[in-house]
């Protein structure tokens, strides 16, 4: 009966794992072009627009970050068993 129920939770987990590794992430902030991402849809560099754009994508590549590293201090305690 014990070792049934270990084999629920190593599939459950495994299962969880397998669908949380589908999950379509933003590339790493090495490969991203914000300044060239700005240019073609904020303005010049130097510019009022240019600078929101840029603030707005780290802005967003923080959040991005937040939540990997949420979503994998999530996926090791399942693994540990905490």
């Amino acid at each position: 009966m014990r070792l049934m129920a270990q084999l629920f939770a190593l599939l459950f987990a495994a299962a969880t794992l397998a669908a949380c590794a589908q999950i379509e992430r933003t590339p790493p902030l090495a490969q991203r072009d914000d300044e060239g991402y700005c240019r073609a849809n904020g303005g010049e560099p130097g510019s009022k627009a240019f600078a929101e754009c840029l603030r707005g994508r780290d802005a967003q590549a923080a959040s991005s970050s937040r939540l990997d590293k949420a979503h994998r201090r999530l996926s090791e305690d399942i693994l540990v068993g905490r």
